[in-house]
């Protein structure tokens, strides 16, 4: 109906008189219909027109319909308006504010733009929302049917545009374009992707735009939980390797070092990743906190996993057997100090269950230890309560169980688990509210990959002024990965002692791997020995000498000679070495047998 209304306004134009009247009619007509005109009216005010853009000022103002202010803000102010459509858009915003002083325009296009980043903006239904839009001349017929998130994209980065086409310079404005922009980029990908992913339009501006009001968003965006911007900005800012995101600002860390502590494992490891490619010296605060994000993300590849903290082990067993069939790893921790050592070892807990009744702290105190925790903060927790005879949670308890929940963020109460479909269906609702998206078993791969590869780089001194010695657990524990055996190899380099050279020693000799991974052990052991001196077992030393006879295969046996000329022979083996050599003549056609065999070894 309203386009109908808007092409016969456009064609009534004129001085005619019976065009007047029926121009008159159609603007009384407009007046007068069903409040469901006002949104295709309010799309209209984006006409060229500047007199139908007047009388639809007009029409609104009569209708009285407090919609339309945030669509006259710009147009009171913008110098592109002519002064007639000033002066109404202006009028009628006073009218509707019951002020003779309006506020600056920029700053209210601004709030707007706000309200739809913040999802504080309303809809009778979030999946279907009849949206108008003004195209060329005319209304778009039939309108847009769009998600909430749709409109929340489109209009919130209308309004922002509107602010910065008042005044470019107007930052906040600029932080609120931006943070917008980003936020729906993601969320269209999804949080699990990397920033190639995103629209290119997207990552262009992000990459084109001041360095500073990226670190300004992603301050905001910190104090705000709003992961999805956080993510993206950090991602940036490593690959522009901006040296100002990585110093201190008056007296306090700059937002990227303080991303290393932001209670998420996406944004921590990404942050750490943005660190170590920004040139310069990092504050040894930093470096330490990049080593212990690098070791929790390498202790991490594997299958999602649930911490449940019970005293009663025959609880947690059958907790645990719940979990497993709704596709999560179960962990157990009987106490509250083992749950926060478990939860210190790796990142690799997406959700807890914590039972009631657990000891050592009580679960008042576990709480607040979880939430203090920089690296566990966010992560989703599940009070168990008992259940009654008759399956539910008494009211007593749970009153006082969500007492407790209430004052922090991302904690439930649930009964003791017994339906794995049930808990499943938690869990998954409980990790998309906190992680966006729960990380997939190649995802965790990948981290732990990226994690490994820079504490290789740091071990090789590739990448100088960083002590890897807190990771060394992880770094020995991953020499048997298939995916990150030859990583931490290498990054043993970095490790002093004697831990790390006795299991390179042990995957030399061991005959059930491949040959390829011994060989390389080998090479890395022989390296190691040469940086820190003899640190082997005499057990070991026999065993690597008995195997330079035994093996077989050439480059085994050769880094294995390596490793033998780096033990320092004494005079005598080195003569009994020398005594075993017999050179390999060439072949020669038509030849008897070799005039000097060599005798069999005793």
């Amino acid at each position: 109906m309203v386009p109908y209304f808007i092409e016969e306004l456009l064609r009534t134009t004129g001085d005619e008189e019976n065009r007047i009247e029926r121009h008159a009619n159609l603007l009384t007509a407009l007046v007068r219909l069903h409040r469901d005109v006002v949104p295709p009216l309010l799309a209209s005010l984006d006409t060229h027109d500047k007199f139908l853009q007047a009388e639809l000022i007009d029409v609104l103002r009569m209708r009285g319909d407090e919609r339309a202010v945030d669509y006259l803000w710009y147009l009171s102010a913008s110098p592109k308006s002519p002064d007639f459509v000033r002066k109404r858009a202006t009028e009628t915003l006073e009218m509707f504010l019951n002020t003779r002083h309006l506020p600056d325009a920029r700053e209210e296009l601004t709030k707007i733009a706000e309200r739809y980043y913040l999802k504080k903006v309303e809809f009778p239904d979030r999946e279907k929302i009849t949206f108008w839009r003004w195209e060329g001349k005319r209304l778009v017929t039939p309108p847009e049917t769009l998600s909430a998130s749709q409109v929340e994209e489109l209009l919130g980065l209308r309004f922002a545009r509107q602010a910065l086409d008042l005044d470019p310079t107007y930052e906040p404005a600029q932080r609120i374009f931006l943070s917008l922009a980003l936020d729906k980029a993601y969320e269209r990908v999804g949080i699990d992707q990397p920033l190639e992913k995103l629209d290119a339009n997207v990552r262009n501006l992000l990459r084109s735009v001041n360095p500073q009001l990226l670190m300004d968003v992603l301050e905001r965006a910190m104090s705000e939980h709003r992961l999805t911007v956080v993510l993206g900005v950090v991602r940036t800012l490593g690959d522009l390797a901006e040296t100002r995101a990585a110093m201190p600002k008056f007296r306090e860390s700059s937002p990227l070092i303080r991303a290393l502590s932001y209670p998420d494992r996406r944004v921590q490891l990404s942050a750490a990743d943005a660190l170590l490619r920004i040139p310069g010296e990092r504050p040894a605060i930093a470096a330490a906190r990049i080593v212990q994000v690098l070791r929790r993300a390498a202790a991490a590849p594997g299958v999602p996993k649930v911490l449940i903290g019970d005293f009663d082990h025959d609880r947690a067993i059958a907790v645990a057997g719940v979990v497993k069939k709704a596709g999560f790893e179960p962990v157990i921790a009987g106490t509250g100090r083992e749950v926060m050592q478990r939860l210190a070892q790796a990142a690799d807990i997406d959700a807890l269950l914590i039972d009631e009744s657990i000891p050592n702290p009580v679960l008042r105190h576990l709480l607040a230890q979880i939430r203090a925790d920089m690296d566990n903060g966010l992560l989703p927790l599940f009070i168990m309560a008992r259940r009654t005879p008759d399956g539910g949670i008494s009211p007593k308890s749970e009153l006082t169980l969500s007492r407790l929940a209430s004052y922090y963020r991302y904690v439930w109460v649930i009964p003791s688990p017994r339906s794995a479909d049930a808990l499943k269906e938690h869990l998954q609702k409980a990790m998309a509210q906190t992680f966006g998206k729960p990380l997939a078993e190649q995802e965790r791969l990948d981290n732990a990959t990226l994690a490994m590869v820079w504490l290789r780089r740091m071990g090789t001194e590739e990448v100088a002024g960083f002590d890897i010695r807190s990771a060394e657990a992880t770094i020995l524990a991953s020499f048997r990965s298939e995916m990150l055996g030859t990583l931490a190899m290498e990054a043993a380099l970095g490790l002093p002692g004697r831990d790390p050279q006795r299991e390179l020693a042990g995957i030399v000799l061991d005959k059930t791997l491949k040959p390829e991974k011994r060989t390389f052990a080998a090479s890395q052991l022989n390296r190691h020995i040469q940086k820190y001196g003899i640190l082997l077992t005499l057990e070991q030393i026999r065993a690597l000498r008995a195997l330079y006879d035994q093996v077989d295969e050439p480059r085994l046996k050769a880094n294995v000679a390596l490793v033998l000329g780096s033990l320092r022979p004494n005079t005598k083996r080195t003569g009994n070495r020398l005594l075993d050599y017999y050179p390999s003549l060439p072949a020669k056609k038509d030849a008897g047998p070799n005039p000097m065999p060599q005798p069999k070894k005793p």
